[in-house]
């Protein structure tokens, strides 16, 4: 199975979503069949309409992403805020060689 990592979004306080790599705001796509707005969500489709939703969503555990993909979800590559803010809340030792928030 293709997983593409690159493709995750945080939930922020203000409740949308900022996707991870590129902090573009989404929402979830009306069509997710979620219960609940997950922390974290890998998604599959990025869809622009009227708004930008983010579609055929997984929710997922934060610190999955360090396990599986270190050199990408590297803390020292991201600037202050929620998603960095998010990563230093998961309890896994993170693979950077910065100071980062605890």
């Amino acid at each position: 199975m293709y997983v593409a990592w690159g493709q995750v979004a945080h939930l922020e306080r203000t409740g949308h979503y900022l996707t991870v790599k590129d902090n573009q705001m989404v929402h979830l796509h009306p069509s997710t069949c979620l219960d609940h707005k997950p922390e974290w969500a890998l998604y599959q489709e990025f869809v622009l309409t009227s708004r930008n939703y983010i579609r055929t969503v997984t929710d997922i555990k934060g610190e999955w992403l360090v396990d599986i993909a270190p050199h990408y979800y590297d803390l020292q590559n991201y600037p202050p805020g929620e998603v960095r803010a998010g990563y230093t809340t998961i309890p896994v030792n993170f693979p950077c060689s910065c100071e980062c928030e605890k």
